[in-house]
């Protein structure tokens, strides 16, 4: 919920250009009010910039067919700005998250189904494009000062061509089974539901709303954790405190008492419980974990039999899953260049970086070229627009740039470049004062 909160923040900001303090987020059953004031001002360092001298649109709908009388594909992209060239368009999410190593690299976001679909419309739309800026502008929540920074990477049309060709196989699979099952139309409706993940991150958030609140379904994580293979849920400790403190020492005792040994029982019997984010990659190979069988440590206190230690010398790997659509690979044509910056520091002497370029030597000409442009000594005497006209200027440049460039974490126009070069940085390496 606290997601669904600073979303709605970050989009009224951009229609009004007003900073709320608070929002109040209902479920259907009660309701919850973040403070959201410092997420929206952290935002506001990456998309002002950004949507200055631009044409932009705030969760602008997507509305298109998967193929000839297939699904419909529907999405809502958060932001797409249109820069003042009329030729480079952005596209960015909001995310929020708890932890940065959450975040995505700029090589997972250019194969992103959900940015993928947006950058899709945006081509279909614009024939005149050939490259989308994809980006993630994150949130951090678990930290006592909010931050925020932003993940870009540029696609072509090709690129993205590829990945919605992936897609609609996947589609077209989905569409299949539905129809062999007979499930078309209204039939869908009499399917049971599967309530599995329901109380996977606390809970879903439509959990009361969703019509299946009547089945009485447990949304606790840690009643997953609790359960018999009988399916039966066990007591948990704040329940087992409770009915004795009310002097129901019966409640535990009797049929609902379970002996050492058949709580451990039950607890070898049950399945490994995992948690897979819902945007998680396909896994097409198994972890070491999963082909290198361990014995189960006994309780304590119990003898066991010795076991065969070689039985697990040569363990059987799993069979490999073959996925039905072959992994997206780039054109080789489409590779990138290398571009390895330092920022705060420089290469050691020696090293295959030796041969650096300073970016005060590489930027002083762009900046000169825009304060030309716009007739001012300085780029930074340009009101309101200096930072978006030099962005602009070095992502057009951005073929000049050297192999290795060496940023003073001070330098005139520093921030600004790094905004732009280090989603096509190939090695990005900052020093730690």
């Amino acid at each position: 919920m606290r997601g669904t909160a600073i979303h709605t923040a970050v989009e009224h900001y951009l229609l009004t250009g007003e900073v709320l303090g608070t929002v109040t987020i209902e479920n259907g059953v009660e309701s919850h009010v973040f403070h959201v004031a410092e997420y929206v001002a952290a935002a506001r360092e990456h998309l002002d910039p950004l949507l200055t001298n631009t044409v932009f649109v705030v969760e602008g709908e997507m509305v298109r067919p998967t193929y000839p009388n297939g699904p419909t594909w529907i999405g809502y992209k958060d932001l797409e700005v249109t820069h003042e060239d009329l030729y480079t368009v952005s596209i960015l999410d909001y995310k929020s998250t708890s932890d940065r190593k959450y975040a995505k690299t700029p090589a997972e976001l250019a194969v992103d189904l959900q940015l993928n679909s947006y950058a899709k419309q945006t081509f279909d739309d614009r024939p005149d494009l050939h490259v989308v800026r994809l980006g993630h502008l994150y949130l951090l929540t678990k930290n006592k000062k909010k931050v925020a920074w932003t993940v870009w990477t540029d696609v072509t049309r090709a690129e993205v061509d590829a990945v919605w060709a992936q897609t609609i196989d996947t589609v077209h699979e989905i569409t299949a089974t539905v129809e062999a099952l007979g499930l078309e139309g209204d039939k869908l409706e009499e399917l049971k539901p599967n309530t599995d993940s329901c109380g996977a991150y606390g809970g879903c958030f439509f959990r009361n709303r969703c019509g299946i609140g009547s089945a009485k379904v447990n949304f606790s994580v840690q009643s997953l954790l609790r359960k018999k293979p009988t399916g039966e849920i066990m007591p948990s400790l704040s329940e087992k405190l409770k009915a004795k403190m009310n002097g129901a020492k019966e409640s535990m005792s009797g049929e609902n008492k379970m002996s050492d040994a058949a709580y451990h029982a039950s607890r070898a019997a049950q399945a490994p419980i995992s948690i897979v984010p819902p945007d998680a990659p396909p896994r097409d190979e198994f972890p070491p974990e999963t082909i290198e069988a361990k014995p189960a440590k006994a309780p304590k206190g119990k003898k066991t039999k010795e076991l065969n230690l070689a039985e697990f010398q040569t363990p059987t790997a799993p069979v490999a899953l073959t996925p039905s659509v072959e992994p997206y690979t780039k054109p080789a044509a489409l590779t990138r260049r290398r571009l390895v910056i330092f920022e705060g520091c420089v290469p050691m002497k020696g090293s295959e970086y030796k041969d650096y370029v300073l970016f005060e030597d590489w930027i002083a000409p762009l900046m000169q070229s825009v304060a030309d442009a716009h007739g001012v000594q300085d780029y930074r005497l340009i009101q309101y627009t200096s930072k978006a006209a030099l962005a602009t200027t070095i992502r057009e440049n951005i073929a000049s740039a050297p192999e290795v460039l060496v940023i003073g974490g001070y330098a005139a126009g520093a921030s600004e470049a790094l905004e732009v070069l280090v989603p096509h940085a190939t090695m990005y390496i900052k020093g730690i004062k």
